[in-house]
């Protein structure tokens, strides 16, 4: 799960095992624009990081988002290739 605090831009959740906290910064000028420059998560030793890799990784090369057709919010990278969806819990 990730929450996020759009007065503070702040992220806080969970990749799999370990907790994850940051910012997020947007543009204003190109209102599609976001990114999580500052994500870091805790360290402990998980059974399967494959997941959470992915997910920090992820995150790392998000540079847009946009809402999608089926649901949800597609996040892309700077290629414009969808690297996670988010839909609301």
């Amino acid at each position: 799960f990730i929450e996020f605090n759009m007065a503070e831009k702040r992220l806080h959740g969970n990749a799999g095992c370990n907790l994850i906290n940051g910012a997020f910064q947007v543009d204003d000028e190109n209102p599609s624009a976001i990114s999580f420059p500052q994500v870091i998560s805790t360290m402990m030793a998980c059974p399967d990081m494959e997941v959470e890799d992915r997910v920090l990784k992820a995150l790392n090369s998000v540079r847009s988002f946009g809402k999608l057709a089926g649901g949800g919010v597609g996040l892309y990278d700077a290629d414009n290739n969808l690297v996670m969806v988010l839909v609301k819990n």
